[in-house]
């Protein structure tokens, strides 16, 4: 064996069954398959019941405070059960492994939160998932050396709110969606003929994208989480409501800070 992530010559990688996925299985049965479609091998199979620091290490991003509101989501979302993680090896293990991750989230995903499985997509990753999950040594020079990742996330009037704060909000969120689902966690939205609608897939972190909503549409930071969520579930979220201009204008700045936004009337939006 060696200490870079590879065994008698073979990569290796491996996929990790969130767990949604792991109670799910549908999702295990489509896991399974894609890997036997891309000819990869499982090596071990384990499951776990990860802890706060097993998930920042896993996700290092989390160690970062521009992903403090995120990080706070995944403590919830990874530990409301158990996973379920496969060491694999193949030739392109983790390419492979990548590919039919991107597959079973296009049928699986709900949001950010709940999207069944995980796997690494660099070296660096893998390295540090395959010693926190199968306690492989690999290099400390290489788990040392992130890959740099200088993207605003957590930012604004938001950093008046401390950890405390995050994790009550996130309570909050998680009891509704556990209560009802999804939709339990969404907003009323008031009346109006036309709506700025946040988009999912904006290339910012999570926490950039609430942190916007709360700081320039002047909304309480729970309320902008739920907008955020709402927007990933449905593919779509009316932020704010009211006459063509206004709205239009405020769709404008939006998008100039990023976000994906389109406006649309209020009859369009019911109907999709």
């Amino acid at each position: 064996m060696t200490l870079d992530g590879e065994f008698n010559g073979v990569e290796r990688s491996l996929m990790l069954l969130k767990p949604d996925g792991a109670r799910s299985a549908a999702v295990r049965k489509d896991l399974l398959d894609g890997l036997a479609s891309k000819g990869l091998q499982i090596q071990a199979e384990r499951i776990v019941h990860l802890s706060e620091d097993e998930i920042v290490q896993l996700w290092p991003m989390f160690r970062s405070p521009a992903h403090a509101i995120m990080r706070e989501f995944y403590f919830r979302y990874m530990r409301e059960g158990v996973c379920v993680a496969f060491l694999v090896s193949g030739a392109r293990a983790v390419e492979d492994c990548c590919e039919v991750k991107h597959s079973l989230r296009a049928k699986y995903e709900a949001c950010a939160f709940e999207n069944a499985l995980h796997c690494p997509s660099d070296a660096y990753e893998r390295d540090i998932n395959l010693e926190t999950l199968f306690s492989i040594q690999v290099p400390q020079s290489a788990l040392n050396s992130p890959p740099e990742d200088n993207r605003v996330g957590f930012h604004g009037k938001a950093a008046g709110a401390g950890p405390s704060d995050f994790r009550a909000m996130v309570a909050r969120i998680w009891a509704d969606k556990e209560r009802g689902g999804w939709p339990a966690t969404f907003v009323a939205k008031a009346a109006g003929r036309y709506d700025v609608v946040v988009l999912p897939g904006d290339p910012n972190p999570i926490d950039y994208g609430i942190c916007v909503l709360h700081d320039h549409l002047d909304l309480p930071l729970e309320t902008a989480m739920r907008l955020y969520i709402e927007s990933e579930v449905r593919r779509g979220a009316a932020v704010r409501s009211g006459e063509h201009d206004e709205i239009a204008d405020l769709a404008a700045m939006l998008k100039d800070k990023g976000l994906r936004v389109v406006v649309r009337e209020r009859a369009a939006l019911s109907e999709s």
